[in-house]
């Protein structure tokens, strides 16, 4: 993954990309290192008051874990895993800096948690939203804390289990998406102008008084959650039998060896089908 930076006066515009020879942004040990510097330099600057978070990749905001780079040997879960819980974390605790998550494309995993520690999601009608971990025999047990402030347990729960894909109305209904604009005729870009409109009239000191107060009143703990998930995490990344898995999957074509066939369903007798 890639990591750019613009500084619009009081506008942080960070705008991921794939690492060569992907197609899609995928969550890297050096990426999110790159990541977490940028988000710490925002959260010391007092004149940073919105820090934009999207991708230029096309069709990708973000893929979540580099599962490839582990499975090489290119990473180290557990510092990779370091890096990104300390992305969430600070941009969680942002003060008076807005974080605006622009999804413009698909997120999926540790992508879905990018999104979902944002103040705000704008998203298009081209964005998507998916946990598959379960699938790949992880579970998404940093992805868990954030979301948990989004979603009602109930509908984190689904999500995970169901390995369902939400579009981008989808992901609005259930709160995962702020607002949704259509992607065409600039419908997207025309959006974050008036998000920045609205944002940069607030007071920075009101903002950050807001935050604090929020943070007062929630009852979940977020540090503990991601340091648990963080473990739970690196702990995946390395167990031997996914990792061969997932190389016999992604190399020989062999099917993971926790796949079943669904069985044939049909209508109780007496029901119409």
């Amino acid at each position: 993954m890639r990591v750019r930076c613009q500084q619009l006066e009081s506008v942080w515009r960070v705008t991921l990309t794939a690492s060569p020879g992907r197609d899609a942004v995928a969550l890297d040990g050096p990426g999110l290192t790159h990541l977490d510097g940028v988000i710490t330099a925002a959260q010391s600057d007092d004149d940073c008051r919105v820090l934009a978070l999207e991708s230029a990749t096309p069709g990708s905001f973000c893929a979540g874990m580099d599962l490839r780079g582990l499975i090489e040997g290119k990473d180290e879960p557990g510092a990779a895993m370091a890096s990104y819980a300390s992305c969430l974390r600070r941009l969680r605790a942002m003060r008076s800096t807005v974080v605006l998550a622009i999804v413009d494309g698909a997120a999926t995993g540790g992508g879905v948690g990018l999104a979902a520690a944002a103040d705000i999601v704008l998203a298009s009608d081209r964005a998507s939203f998916s946990l598959p971990e379960l699938t790949w025999g992880l579970m998404p047990a940093m992805v868990i804390p954030v979301l948990r402030e989004r979603l009602p347990i109930a509908k984190l729960r689904w999500l995970t289990l169901s390995g369902a894909r939400l579009d981008a109305s989808e992901a609005q209904v259930i709160g995962l998406a702020d607002q949704v604009v259509a992607s065409e005729g600039g419908g997207l870009e025309k959006a974050v102008r008036r998000l920045l409109r609205g944002l940069l009239r607030n007071r920075p000191e009101a903002v950050a008084s807001f935050s604090q107060f929020v943070r007062a009143i929630e009852s979940r703990d977020l540090r503990g959650g991601l340091a648990a998930g963080q473990q739970q995490t690196a702990r995946d990344a390395r167990d031997p039998q996914i990792l061969g898995a997932l190389r016999r999957f992604w190399d020989e074509g062999e099917p993971l060896p926790w796949f079943q066939r669904p069985p044939r369903w049909s209508a109780p007798e007496g029901e119409d089908a």
